[in-house]
C-alpha cells in the first residue's frame, strides 16, 4: 500500500528519498557502469523492483 503523502513530501523537506528510480544499461561487452542516485545515501533501506512485487537482498 502507497503512502501518498510520502510521495508528495519534497525531498528537500525531509532526509529520505523514497522510490528513487534507474535503469541500468548493459553494454556491448556485457559491463555495467556505477548507476549514481540523485542524492548521497547514508543508508540503503531496500531495493524493490518497479512494480514492488519483488525485495533484493543487500549485500554488507
Amino acid at each position: 500500500m502507497y503512502d501518498f503523502e510520502k510521495y508528495i513530501k519534497p525531498v528537500w523537506e525531509g532526509n529520505m528519498v523514497i522510490d528513487e528510480s534507474f535503469m541500468p544499461v548493459e553494454k556491448e561487452d556485457g559491463t555495467i557502469d556505477p548507476i549514481p542516485l540523485l542524492f548521497k545515501a547514508d543508508k540503503t533501506l531496500s531495493v524493490k523492483n518497479s512494480k514492488h512485487t519483488t525485495t533484493y537482498k543487500l549485500l554488507a
